[in-house]
C-alpha cells in the first residue's frame, strides 16, 4: 500500500512539475538546472554541424545555381526529380536538437523570465507578437504562401536568449508570418519545406558571406523542443559574423 502511494504521489508531482514548466524540459535541461557554468561544455562549431541535419549544398548543381529567386521549388519537373535524388543521396547528420542548451546560469535565467512573461502576457507568444514583432495579432495575413519568399512575411531578429555556444558564434531566429509545413507524425519538417528552408538561408545568409557554406547552419526544433511553439521560426547560426553582417540582417545597426 505504501508503494502504490509512493508512485502516486511521484506521479501527482511529475505531473505539477511539467504543468509549471515554462517549456518542455529535457532531460538535459534538467540536469542542466542544477549544474555549474564551469561544467558546461560550449557547443563549438564542429559539435553543431554533428547535432544538426546538413543536407549539403542541394541548391548548387555543377551548371550553377538551381533555387528560385522567390525560393520556390523549380517549376520543371526534371529539375524538381534533381533536387530530390541529389535530397535523398547527401548524407544527413544525426539531427539530434535535442543535445542543444544554454548554460545553466542562462537556462536558469531563461525559465524565470519565461514564467515571468507568462504570468504578465499570459504566453511566450503575446510578449513577441507585442515587443518584438510587427505584425499585429494573429492571424497573419501574409503576403506568399512559399515561406521566406517576401521579405514583408518574415522578420530576422538576433536571439535574445542564445544556446551556450563559443564567441565566435552569433544565434540568429527567423521568424515566420507563413505556416512552414511539417510532418505531423514526427513534428519534422516536410522534404519541400526542407528545401525551401535551404533556398531561403542560401540566398540570404550564404550569399552575403560570399558563399562560404562552412559558416553558416539551420535547423528549425522539432514542435516539442519549441519553447514559442504559437509562432513560427527558425534558428540560423553564423560563425563569424560582423556586426556590418548582423545589421545588414537585422537591418539595424548594432
Amino acid at each position: 500500500m505504501g508503494d502504490q502511494q509512493n508512485r502516486d504521489y511521484s506521479s501527482e508531482r511529475d505531473t505539477r512539475e511539467e504543468e509549471d514548466e515554462p517549456f518542455p524540459l529535457t532531460e538535459r535541461d534538467r540536469i542542466g538546472i542544477l549544474s555549474k557554468d564551469e561544467d558546461f561544455e560550449l557547443h563549438t562549431w564542429d559539435a553543431l554541424k554533428e547535432a544538426i541535419a546538413i543536407y549539403g549544398d542541394i541548391n548548387q548543381s555543377q551548371s550553377g545555381r538551381r533555387y528560385c529567386s522567390d525560393g520556390a521549388l523549380p517549376s520543371s519537373p526534371t529539375l524538381h526529380l534533381y533536387w530530390i535524388e541529389q535530397f535523398d543521396n547527401v548524407p544527413k547528420a544525426t539531427n539530434n536538437l535535442g543535445i542543444m542548451q544554454r548554460k545553466p546560469s542562462e537556462l536558469r535565467r531563461y525559465i524565470a523570465w519565461c514564467r515571468k512573461v507568462k504570468s504578465e502576457y499570459g504566453s511566450i507568444s503575446n510578449y513577441v507578437i507585442q515587443h518584438r514583432l510587427p505584425w499585429g495579432s494573429p492571424p497573419f495575413t501574409y503576403l506568399s504562401s512559399i515561406p521566406f519568399s517576401e521579405p514583408d512575411d518574415y522578420k530576422i531578429l538576433i536571439n535574445d536568449w542564445p544556446y551556450g555556444c563559443t564567441d565566435d558564434i552569433t544565434h540568429i531566429v527567423v521568424w515566420s508570418k507563413t505556416p512552414i509545413a511539417a510532418n505531423e507524425a514526427t513534428g519534422d519538417l516536410t522534404e519541400e519545406s526542407r528545401l525551401t528552408l535551404q533556398n531561403f538561408v542560401e540566398r540570404t545568409f550564404v550569399e552575403r558571406l560570399g558563399g562560404d557554406h562552412e559558416r553558416v547552419l539551420w535547423f528549425k526544433n522539432w514542435v516539442q523542443l519549441q519553447s514559442v511553439r504559437a509562432l513560427e521560426h527558425v534558428h540560423v547560426l553564423v560563425r563569424n559574423a560582423t556586426k556590418e553582417d548582423l545589421a545588414y540582417w537585422t537591418e539595424k545597426n548594432l
